[in-house]
């Protein structure tokens, strides 16, 4: 199976509709992209934005989900599919998320006709997850010193079901004038990687302020460092609704240099001075690398 190139962003390629020879090109339909985690690998919710396309092993380009890609091939032809993410939340820097195995399909193509496929990814066998989903007792989070607000588990016996993501919970803070700042971080094994490895954090949020994320390292010398890495916008739009959202965080981009131990991230947030409170909700937190 192919696997993905990794931190290459690609602008999004159209190929034509035929050739200047006149070739006349079948169509592939992409209809909805869905994710299958295999036990462990914890939830299915993505945000899958683009494919790099293949037939025949040849590059169609990176076409958005949904898209209808013309491809110039005549009866059993072999398609391979590339999941793509936007890094940190940027629309412009799309790239081949490096945990996703590329869907492969053989479909018999007939020029002007369209053939649907629905791709299905899965993660790559041998990975690392660390989840917090907010389903168990607890969460696997610690409260910094110098918050002064609480990381609630919002379940769905006393809350709305509208403000968790899926499961029986999700993660929640709530802040005002008096209690404004939130840091909780990340409570499990050190994440123990080299420095060119991939590493990535998955996360559902609907927040109506901006979330920091950043990281704690150790250098060779014994000193820790808090260093501000990413701010996440806020999901709440001009008519008042907080939808969820997903992004995936490249963490790799995050570590400072080489020879740092104890690499953990934490999620912080600042109410602004223009708002009196505040609130974000958390769900499936991922962290994975090889």
């Amino acid at each position: 199976m192919m696997r993905a190139t990794g931190a290459v962003a690609l602008l999004l390629l159209m190929l034509p509709g035929c050739r200047e020879d006149g070739g006349i090109p079948a169509y592939v339909q992409l209809r909805p992209i869905t994710v299958a985690p295999a036990v462990g690998e914890g939830t299915a919710s993505h945000r899958i934005s683009d494919v790099w396309a293949y037939a025949n092993d040849e590059l169609l380009g990176v076409w958005e989900a949904g898209g209808r890609i013309p491809v110039l091939a005549e009866g059993a032809t072999d398609i391979k599919l590339i999941a793509g993410v936007r890094r940190n939340g940027v629309a412009n820097d799309r790239v081949q998320y490096p945990f996703f195995a590329t869907y492969q399909t053989s479909m018999d193509l007939v020029p002007e006709l369209t053939s649907n496929v629905d791709p299905v990814f899965t993660y790559f066998s041998g990975l690392s997850f660390w989840i917090e989903d907010f389903d168990g007792n607890g969460f696997q989070f610690e409260r910094e010193s110098f918050s002064d607000t609480l990381l609630y588990v919002w379940d769905t016996i006393a809350n709305p079901v509208e403000e968790i993501f899926e499961g029986r919970a999700s993660g929640a803070f709530f802040l005002d004038q008096q209690r404004n700042y939130f840091s909780y971080v990340y409570a499990g094994d050190p994440i123990d990687v080299e420095v060119s490895d991939p590493v990535y954090l998955e996360m559902d949020y609907r927040s109506d302020v901006q979330l920091l994320i950043g990281v704690y390292v150790t250098s060779n010398g014994g000193l820790v460092e808090r260093i501000p890495y990413l701010y996440v916008n806020p999901t709440k739009k001009d008519d008042g609704t907080m939808p969820w959202n997903k992004i995936y965080i490249d963490l790799q981009q995050a570590w400072p240099y080489l020879g740092v131990t104890d690499r953990k991230f934490f999620i912080a947030c600042t109410l602004p001075s223009f708002q009196a409170t505040g609130s974000a909700y958390l769900d499936n937190i991922k962290v994975i690398h090889r």
